[in-house]
């Protein structure tokens, strides 16, 4: 009987102010729904594409000499190239493609600019990411080495650098002695959106790096691991730094490489829940003084229902099952519209970003069906908290005081 009550209220109610309450709760709740779901989405694809951003350019784990700050990706002192430590490296980390680097500072300096930047060697195994965006590609067919750079187009920009242009060279020594110099060329710009990596590396070829720095052939600074599934790669950098390196190497993380980008992607989430708090809490006002009002203009029916036999228990299930409808009709429109959104946002990306603040230029949307069902499931629930003030004022309605007026 309760049930039956409550699909009356919710479906056979056309033109009636009760009507027009039901519509608005139910709207209101989906409003709710859907901007939690976008916020969540939007989150959570910020923060994969940040992540891919730098995964692209430095893959997932680094493994160097051992160093106190781990964000400190350069190092003075090379290591030497390992055949035997890279077919291992390769067997814990199954599934992963694997080069070694070389990383230097280093000054580029047109007629009219110069900038610091760190040099990047890659060996001809390497192949950029196709997200890394890159036109031009690096001759590695120089007996001796190739005399080609990759920049990328922010410090292309900066040195008013572009494809086949001469730019020189300095690479500093520390010891003090007079820098070396080459007069190199632009054979390609690259782009990643992400300012930490396009404002400060360039990449060349590794045996340029070697000879600059006065490296022997085999020396190195570190490998490159390029993992197939990104979401085992601490446990793969544990193993590697448990079973397979020896002093000084150490594997890293990006996570442990760019700590600051990393807790800044965390931190991204605090602003999800306060959003998520703040759209629950209207939910709940809105719900809650929606079916107040219901059951005030419905005040005459719930005393005929009462003066009939229905119990106040019975009655406490009617609006049970009411607040049940409405928060289902709410979130099922609240989901469909943030999906559609969400849809709309990946196919076109009419929502634009500027890309020098937010390191791309649309906004990101990654919807993840565990958060759907974890937002629909809260809102349901807090559709039935809502019935506690109007079951308070549902113990006050007399059915002698409210039917003795027509």
């Amino acid at each position: 009987m309760p049930l039956f009550f409550a699909l009356r209220f919710l479906t056979r109610q056309k033109g009636s102010f009760s009507a027009f309450i039901i519509r608005l709760a139910a709207g209101a709740t989906a409003l709710s729904v859907a901007v939690m779901i976008l916020s969540a989405a939007v989150v959570t694809g910020f923060q994969h594409t940040i992540q891919e951003k730098i995964y692209v350019f430095w893959g997932h784990i680094l493994i160097t000499p051992f160093t106190a700050n781990p964000s400190n990706l350069t190092s003075d002192e090379p290591i030497a190239f390992d055949a035997s430590l890279l077919q291992q490296i390769e067997q814990t980390a199954s599934g992963s493609h694997i080069t070694p680097y070389a990383l230097r500072p280093a000054i580029l300096r047109t007629d009219s600019a110069l900038e610091g930047l760190q040099l990047k060697g890659v060996s001809e195994d390497y192949v950029p990411p196709a997200a890394m965006d890159v036109s031009g590609k690096i001759d590695f067919s120089d007996t001796a080495y190739s005399k080609d750079i990759l920049l990328s187009q922010t410090l292309a920009n900066r040195l008013r650098l572009k494809k086949g242009d001469a730019v020189m060279l300095y690479l500093i020594d520390q010891a003090g002695a007079p820098p070396r110099i080459r007069k190199i060329t632009v054979a390609g710009l690259y782009h990643t959106g992400l300012d930490e990596v396009d404002r400060n590396f360039a990449l060349c070829d590794l045996r340029l790096v070697q000879r600059l720095s006065n490296w022997a052939s085999t020396d190195i600074s570190g490998y490159q691991i390029d993992l197939d599934h990104p979401e085992g790669a601490t446990a793969i950098s544990d193993a590697l730094y448990e079973q397979v390196l020896a002093a000084p190497l150490r594997s890293y993380t990006l996570p442990e490489r760019y700590p600051q980008i990393f807790d800044w992607l965390n931190l991204q989430e605090t602003n999800v829940r306060v959003l998520m708090s703040i759209m629950a809490a209207i939910a709940i006002i809105n719900l809650a003084a929606a079916l107040l009002i219901l059951l005030v203009d419905r005040a005459r029916t719930v005393g005929l229902l009462q003066a009939l036999g229905m119990s106040r228990r019975s009655l406490m299930q009617l609006f049970i099952y009411l607040a049940s409808g409405i928060g289902v009709i709410g979130c099922l429109l609240g989901t469909g519209l943030a999906l559609l959104l969400a849809f709309l946002q990946q196919t076109t990306g009419f929502m634009k970003l500027p890309e020098e603040t937010y390191y791309m230029r649309t906004v990101p949307v990654q919807p993840l069906l565990s958060h759907i069902l974890l937002i629909n499931g809260l809102t349901l629930v807090l559709c039935l908290l809502c019935m506690t003030l109007p079951a308070l004022y549902l113990r006050r309605i007399s059915p002698t005081k409210v039917l003795q007026f027509r």
